[in-house]
């Protein structure tokens, strides 16, 4: 009985200490699954705070960009607004489109534009020419005023700047620095003469000096082009009496391409005109074959020691014709004239026709001027 007693209570005990080991196992096998849960969660913490640090740093990067988009915009703003102040003098703005400014001889259209800060489209309301300009920036403007110092040092005339002529040179220096090119002609062999017909341009001759010069020296530029005798001449022809400035940079705009175009657009005459003879200029040179065709318009400047008969004929035919016949042909009789300054629209082939019908010999002077911008 002993014996049997002490065996069920060994088998008791036995059962007691493996429910035990179980727990004991069931517990552990717990706290290891709980602990790998916890690992896999914070693990899984650790990579959305890179994440999310991530985030803020772009969100960051953002907000620096748009502060520098704003910064811009705000310039670009306060350029045009500070246009719109300086034209206000001389145009009507039309406040229903927004787009158009008119005078009584002009429409503009005005653009926004990076580099040049804001150009335009300039349309003559009398011969419908469009000219697109541009506004001088920083360096042209250094050029400009070198180029006329040194035509102030050698006693010849300051050059006018041409808005239209500029677009034309910074065009040339823009497709210059964009197709890798430094020439006066295109690779396509597009010319000088070429460029400023397309921006409806009319001149007597034109001539132009090109550069690629590190914007730091740019105050050079003038300097560099008086050391080289075709560059010289170009800068000191006293005929010229317009310029364009046209500066592109590249690489951040350390590296510079310049065009300085130079225009004449006057011509003169100091003469006599003898009791009975008739005489006559071209105001439009059919002769001169450089592609223009518009109706341009001019200046005239007439003065004279006594009246003369004057008219805008539409040919030299019709000079010719008043010669042989006596009969006058014209597009209009201006009258008898012995101090004249006046504008006129005229189409190729017109030109004046001068008449003394008086006794005494008349000493005059003409001046013809080409008007664009």
């Amino acid at each position: 009985m002993r014996i049997g007693k002490n065996r069920g209570n060994f088998v008791s005990t036995l059962i007691r200490y493996r429910i035990l080991i179980l727990i004991i196992l069931i517990v552990l096998i717990s706290f290891g699954w709980v602990v790998s849960e916890l690992g896999k969660k914070e693990h899984l913490l650790v990579m959305k705070t890179k994440e999310l640090d991530s985030l803020k740093e772009r969100l960051m990067q953002i907000e620096a960009n748009y502060s520098e988009l704003t910064e811009k915009y705000l310039t670009l703003n306060s350029s045009y607004y500070d246009l719109i102040e300086r034209i206000k003098p001389y145009f009507i703005i039309d406040t229903e489109k927004q787009t158009k400014i008119f005078t009584t001889n002009l429409s503009v259209v005005y653009k926004l534009d990076l580099f040049s800060k804001i150009s335009f489209q300039v349309i003559d309301k009398d011969t419908q020419l469009a000219y697109k300009i541009v506004e001088p920036n920083e360096y042209e403007l250094i050029i400009l005023n070198s180029i006329n110092e040194i035509r102030k040092k050698q006693n010849l005339t300051t050059l006018r700047l041409n808005k239209a002529i500029s677009y034309v040179a910074r065009s040339h220096s823009e497709d210059m620095a964009e197709r890798s090119y430094f020439d006066h002609e295109t690779p396509e062999g597009i010319t000088l003469t070429e460029r400023l017909i397309k921006n409806n341009l009319y001149f007597l001759y034109a001539g132009e000096n090109i550069m690629v010069i590190d914007s730091k020296f740019i105050n050079k530029t003038v300097e560099n082009w008086m050391k080289s005798p075709g560059h010289r001449a170009i800068l000191l022809n006293d005929d010229f009496n317009e310029v364009g400035v046209g500066v592109y940079c590249i690489y951040n705009e350390t590296y510079c391409y310049v065009t300085a175009d130079f225009v004449s657009t006057v011509k003169s005459s100091s003469t006599q005109l003898s009791p009975g003879y008739v005489t006559f200029y071209y105001l439009f040179d059919p002769n001169t074959d450089v592609g223009f065709s518009q109706p341009i318009k001019v200046k005239i400047k007439f003065q004279a020691s006594q009246s003369v008969n004057f008219y805008i004929v539409s040919s030299e035919e019709d000079f010719r014709y008043y010669i042989n016949t006596g009969n006058k042909k014209y597009v209009e009789n201006v009258g008898s004239v012995s101090n004249l300054e006046r504008e006129f629209v005229v189409y190729k082939g017109y030109g004046i026709m001068l008449d003394n019908e008086g006794s005494n010999t008349v000493y005059y002077n003409i001046t013809i001027s080409y008007i664009s911008v």
